[in-house]
């Protein structure tokens, strides 16, 4: 969104049939990104909401694919970035929490996936960032106890 990073670092040597899934997945996320916000968030908790619980490594596995097949995502797009990696987790059949959050002073927008609470993969700490939308698996709803992951 706006706020600046360096290009991720990307998993060079993954298997040709995991590059092709993460390039189909990019694909669908830059369609997604298209949609307004209210829709972009009813697609993506459906996408998000009968998944398994995936451990932090797998997810950043994920992010270095997304990172590898897209220039974009591999710099500032978080948000085609974020939606790629959670439609590959969900085609390994996981699912992430997807967020979208702003900050005011400076003034950021940022998108990114989080497991039990925690970001996966992010290099900057969200500290200040106010969750805009956030689309959580139905294991993370059961695990959580007055809004905080247990």
């Amino acid at each position: 969104m706006s706020s600046p990073v360096l290009p991720e670092p990307s998993e060079g040597s993954a298997p040709r049939a995991a590059l092709y899934r993460a390039r189909a997945c990019v694909a669908v996320a830059f369609v997604l990104c298209r949609f307004p916000p209210r829709t972009m968030a009813r697609l993506m908790r459906a996408v998000v909401r009968n998944g398994r619980r995936p451990d932090a490594a797998t997810i950043v596995y994920h992010r270095r694919l997304v990172a590898g097949v897209s220039t974009l995502c591999a710099g500032e797009g978080c948000l085609p970035r974020s939606v790629a990696i959670a439609l590959l987790a969900r085609t390994h059949g996981h699912g992430v929490t997807w967020c979208t959050g702003v900050r005011d002073r400076p003034f950021t927008a940022h998108a990114w996936v989080e497991i039990a609470g925690r970001p996966i993969g992010e290099p900057d700490r969200l500290d200040g960032f106010q969750k805009m939308i956030e689309c959580r698996p139905r294991y993370a709803a059961a695990d959580t106890a007055d809004g905080e992951p247990k």
